[in-house]
């Protein structure tokens, strides 16, 4: 049988994958003032490692951090849980361990708060 391309709205088991790896590389952010850009959500972070991308929806006041490697979101929480705050263009923003296909809701395991 001839391989066939996955359907339209299937994710291939590789790519599933690849989502899951990326999502360990993420932080979600939540109270970051609308007029905030990629690289006002970008600044705070970049102590703790390489940034990747980051994915702004100002309309929810929200965004999404992901770094080169899973240890830079390990030391993004655990200056979080330490007491540093992580501030945008001058607002204290929440960080929390990014979890995929959640609502725009804070995720039920939030790591930590600032």
């Amino acid at each position: 049988m001839p391989h066939q391309p996955p359907k339209q709205g299937t994710v291939p088991c590789l790519q599933k994958q690849t989502l899951g790896m990326v999502a360990k590389r993420k932080v979600f952010v939540s109270s970051v003032p609308s007029t905030a850009t990629a690289s006002d959500i970008m600044a705070p972070f970049l102590f703790c490692g390489p940034i990747v991308n980051v994915d702004v929806h100002s309309h929810k006041n929200i965004a999404f951090v992901e770094f080169v490697n899973e240890q830079s979101v390990a030391t993004v929480l655990t200056a979080a849980k330490g007491g540093v705050k992580f501030t945008v263009l001058g607002q204290a923003v929440n960080v929390y361990q990014y979890t995929p296909n959640k609502s725009s809701k804070p995720p039920h395991n939030k790591s930590s708060v600032v």
